[in-house]
């Protein structure tokens, strides 16, 4: 998603609210679902329910902690959240993140296998940027405090997913998202530059126009647990609010994953892109074959790590036939929407539920120490 939605710099001195009550709210259009909270949040306001700090940061995952982390180094920054810090993506991911740390690796490699992966459509100057900057990235959390693993030879340990030629991703286990989380938030909860706003929803941005220009001030908020109304006053206000899984009926993406920072930045005008680019993650637990089935429904099915399939995982349909080689000839390791596919096809056209993914011929022992949460 982009937003072209202009920063609020400097428009009004000592962070006086005064352009907001100039500001026209009406002339936006409003749907009707959205009038009776937005008339909540226009008459709870009041006394001290109006923040002011210099950055406004709408999310709590890696997007959202590093760019506070780095933006407190020349301001007061707000970090709001709807759950607990914690809750985010983020702290679901378990593969691990990919960058080019070993000698017989290369950048260029890496670009190239992004580009193939992205079906030649991804913008090559972005791609190019995080594949350069990955290492320096990755040095960076360990600075910070991630602990990832390391192989017998002391170096990181690096292993291979789908759509990537080398072995390049650097991983905790399988557990890399809620390490990189846990090293973030510990940073970020001890800048004293950074003010965390837990069980905060964002409500809607609050925008003003200048010229032809919408400027964003701020964000309006609700405190889920007082139910008070909390308005933010910032310079600068970011949208790092993830996606949007939870509009599926299956997703591996955690509850808060509903897609409000994208309806806040269209209600605020902003230009919203690449909305078709939805990725699927290929598994996940089949609550249908388990030979125990789950008392309740799951909030979110339980991911089955991309590593399983990378460390020699096979994918069989129910009468045992391997299929992922009749739809790409990187078959397992193709890139995650050609092993979407290919698992979406066999169950359409053989009627069934669920696919097998099989890794009994790797040692117990060895997945036990590389995929924990998979082997218990």
């Amino acid at each position: 998603m982009e937003a072209h939605i202009k920063s609020f710099r400097g428009m009004v001195p000592d962070y006086c609210p005064g352009p907001i009550q100039r500001c026209n709210f009406s002339q936006y259009p409003i749907n009707e679902n959205s009038k009776s909270l937005r008339a909540v949040t226009v008459s709870s306001l009041r006394g001290d329910s109006t923040k002011f700090f210099d950055f406004a940061v709408i999310g709590s995952g890696v997007a959202g902690l590093r760019y506070a982390l780095e933006v407190a180094k020349h301001g007061s920054v707000a970090v709001i959240t709807k759950a607990e810090p914690h809750e985010s993506n983020t702290n679901y991911a378990q593969g691990g993140v990919s960058a080019v740390l070993c000698p017989s690796d290369s950048v260029e490699s890496h670009v190239q296998d992004t580009i193939v992966a992205g079906a030649y459509l991804c913008d090559e100057e972005t791609v190019r940027v995080v594949c350069t900057e990955g290492p320096e990235r990755i040095r960076e959390l360990i600075a910070m405090g991630a602990s990832f693993d390391h192989g017998e030879d002391g170096n990181l340990h690096l292993a291979r997913e789908g759509g990537h030629s080398h072995h390049r991703i650097v991983h905790a286990a399988d557990m890399t998202g809620r390490e990189i989380e846990r090293a973030l938030l510990e940073a970020v909860l001890k800048d004293p530059n950074i003010f965390m706003f837990e069980h905060h929803l964002a409500i809607d941005l609050l925008t003003c126009q200048d010229g032809s220009d919408t400027v964003c001030l701020g964000v309006d908020t609700l405190n889920t647990e007082t139910q008070e109304v909390i308005r933010f006053i910032s310079k600068v206000t970011l949208l790092a609010s993830g996606g949007a899984g939870q509009i599926y009926p299956t997703t591996t993406n955690p509850p808060v994953a509903t897609g409000d920072g994208i309806a806040m930045a269209h209600r605020a005008q902003a230009v919203i892109s690449n909305m078709e680019f939805v990725q699927f993650h290929p598994t996940a637990l089949a609550d249908e074959g388990l030979p125990a089935k789950p008392t309740k429904a799951r909030e979110n099915a339980f991911l089955i790590t991309e590593a399983v399939r990378g460390d020699g995982g096979i994918l069989y349909n129910l009468d045992m036939e391997r299929f992922m080689p009749l739809y790409d000839e990187r078959a397992e390791l193709a890139p995650r929407d050609v092993v979407a596919r290919g698992i979406d096809d066999q169950l359409k056209k053989r009627n069934e539920k669920y696919v097998l993914l099989d890794i009994s011929h790797k040692p117990r022992e060895k997945n036990s120490l590389t995929l924990p949460q998979h082997s218990s």
